[in-house]
């Protein structure tokens, strides 16, 4: 990649997208296009600054870990912030490990079956 960031961006029926929408999909249902805007367009361009900011002070030279793939911003400003974190951040998908996602997977979803497995993993 050449290492410019892009937000997601979903386009209103009605609605006039940015000249420079990348679409990705059209819901013929719903009329809504979804697609990628160069980041700095965004309305959350702000807050994916100050959270590649806090990145790059946290990390260590040469730190390889914000590699090209997708990222979920995160903050208080940030869909309600319902993870309720003080800044701004980008979480990489797909983060777990295999073994804790496979894991997850299997984790039971009734109240009684969670409950127990919540018991056992302390």
């Amino acid at each position: 990649t050449d290492g410019s960031w892009w937000a997601r961006r979903e386009v209103k029926p009605g609605k006039i997208p940015p000249p420079d929408l990348v679409l990705a999909e059209y819901d013929t249902t719903t009329g809504k296009a979804v697609g990628w805007e160069p980041v700095e367009r965004s309305p959350f361009a702000k807050y994916h600054a100050e959270a590649l900011a806090e990145f790059a002070a946290e990390s260590v030279a040469g730190d390889p870990s914000m590699k090209p793939r997708t990222y979920e911003l995160l903050g208080p400003k940030i869909n309600g912030n319902p993870e309720r974190f003080a800044s701004h951040l980008l979480i990489a998908h797909g983060w777990a490990r295999f073994s804790e996602r496979r894991e997850l997977a299997a984790t039971p979803r009734d109240f009684d079956g969670l409950r127990a497995w919540l018991l056992a993993h302390p």
